[in-house]
């Protein structure tokens, strides 16, 4: 016969659900995110990356989630599974935050380059309407041929959410009482 459940893990079973779930709704929110994005972009931009980082991120927070749900059987497991899961949030927000800082850097040379490119058509040394020759003149100077703003403020966004996720996340976090080690 199995023992019953300690009042104090059924304690912290009950706080570990919420975090869990908390996990849970952080990495549907990071995948929708990622679709948001990827529906903002213009048409022909490949955003495949769009997908894949916030997939990534959302099959970890899902691990930890469930790890985090196994704690009275695993308590020093599912604790270190919550500490990740507040990590996780943490290191979103900073790399979401660099990918919104280096679009709004490549946004200024798009725009540069446009105005440049738009003085090359009326100089007349570029072609007007000549989609290929529009495509080789931006490569040549290192800029996006079209415009980033969406992806810069949809990972702006997504740092900010991160930021907001981690606080809700430390709000629902399981302390354990120290008394109950045993």
């Amino acid at each position: 016969m199995a023992d019953a459940p300690r009042p104090e893990d059924q304690r912290v079973w009950n706080a570990a659900s919420p975090f869990a779930q908390a996990l849970f709704l952080y990495a549907a929110a990071l995948v929708g995110a990622g679709v948001a994005t990827q529906a903002m972009a213009p048409p022909g931009v490949p955003a495949r990356d769009e997908y894949v980082v916030p997939g990534a991120a959302a099959a970890v927070l899902a691990i930890l989630a469930i790890v985090t749900l196994q704690y009275p059987r695993a308590r020093g497991l599912a604790l270190g599974a919550m500490r990740l899961g507040l990590a996780v949030p943490l290191v979103c927000a900073a790399a979401y935050a660099v990918r919104a800082w280096d679009t709004n850097d490549a946004l200024r040379r798009s725009h540069a380059c446009e105005a440049e490119y738009a003085a090359a058509v009326v100089a007349g040394s570029v072609p007007m309407g000549d989609e290929a020759e529009r495509a080789r003149f931006f490569e040549a100077r290192g800029a996006p041929d079209h415009d980033v703003a969406y992806r810069r403020d949809a990972a702006l966004l997504v740092a900010l959410g991160s930021v907001a996720a981690f606080g809700y996340l430390m709000a629902r976090r399981v302390r354990p009482d120290p008394r109950s080690r045993g």
